[in-house]
């Protein structure tokens, strides 16, 4: 009987020493000969900053690690890229700034096949390096999901590639891609698994996949997370304009509007019942005011530095 593969697919940019803890942190993966898996490493960067990183990897580690560059500045092109090189049953995702406990494949490996899943979710949890600002411990902002996570085996409307298995033999069945014009500002994740879910596939949650991101202080700010929702608003009207073919209606642009409203005049009262609570509503009012930026066309760009902030700080 043939050993299910998979691949960990890795998409780098200009963090090599994240890179070199996530290659570490893989090669502890606990397996109980249930299945077998290689490591897919795509730099997004022209000047391969991640070459040496990755050679080492490869002259220390029994694993099969590859090394692909992908020098087209866009994360979508790369994440294909990765794709191309996941020639087994499965693809696994992780972002370079995070690194997995021992038994996170086993555990995505064991939930898809549990729940005869075409994708599979993890968790996602901060390292802050230090003790953060106690309104973001308590606002619990840089979890994915908020905890507490739903139960293994939940089924989701929505997926991440910062924790992720899905079968390959699906997306080579429904030529599966991410979408590279979102590839320059973010949501080329959220695409790709909606386009998964409107194929009439299964995505489920499991809460035992876990992985835990590095978050950098100049992160753990409200501006950050502000900047951050607001773009998800927008991002959110693009997909919807991509998958539907067309903008945003009417009643749900003004239900934006409504909630807009109510949540700037509730900001200076929900101080009152403290400030992750007032950051809560007032990122909710960000990713409003995102969506009606984008449904009515106003601003936006696409320009290599944004690109840059996007890739640095990509979810």
């Amino acid at each position: 009987m043939t050993v299910p593969e998979i691949t960990v697919c890795i998409c780098t940019y200009k963090r090599p020493e994240m890179l070199a803890r996530l290659l570490e942190h893989l090669q502890r993966q606990v397996t109980k000969g249930q299945f077998e898996y290689s490591i897919a490493v795509v730099d997004n960067d022209a000047n391969r900053s991640a070459e040496p990183v990755v050679r080492t990897a490869q002259e220390s580690s029994p694993l099969k690690i590859e090394y692909a560059v992908e020098p087209q500045a866009n994360i979508a092109v790369a994440r294909n890229r990765t794709l191309e090189l996941a020639a087994g049953d499965y693809a696994a995702f992780i972002d370079d700034d995070e690194y997995p406990g021992e038994h996170w494949l086993a555990a995505l490996f064991t939930a898809a096949r549990r729940f005869d899943a075409d994708g599979v979710i993890g968790f996602v949890k901060p390292d802050f390096g230090r003790e953060p600002a106690r309104w973001i411990s308590k606002g619990r902002f840089f979890f994915k999901p908020a905890p507490p996570p739903p139960p293994t085996g939940t089924v989701l409307s929505a997926g991440i590639t910062s924790n992720a298995l899905v079968s390959m033999h699906t997306v080579r069945r429904t030529r599966l891609a991410f979408d590279p014009s979102f590839g320059r500002s973010g949501g080329e994740d959220d695409k790709f698994f909606r386009d998964l879910l409107a194929c009439g596939l299964s995505l489920v949650f499991c809460a035992e996949a876990i992985v835990h991101e590095t978050i950098p202080f100049e992160r753990q700010s409200a501006a950050y997370l502000w900047k951050r929702h607001h773009l998800q608003g927008r991002t959110f009207v693009r997909i919807n304009r991509a998958m539907r073919g067309t903008s945003s209606g009417l009643s749900d642009l003004a239900k934006s509007v409504c909630a807009a409203s109510l949540y700037t005049l509730a900001l200076p009262f929900l101080l009152l019942a403290g400030r992750h609570v007032a950051v809560d509503y007032s990122l909710r009012l960000a990713w409003h005011i995102g969506y009606i930026a984008a449904a009515l066309r106003l601003g936006g760009s696409d320009d290599r530095e944004q690109f840059e902030s996007y890739m640095q700080s990509t979810d």
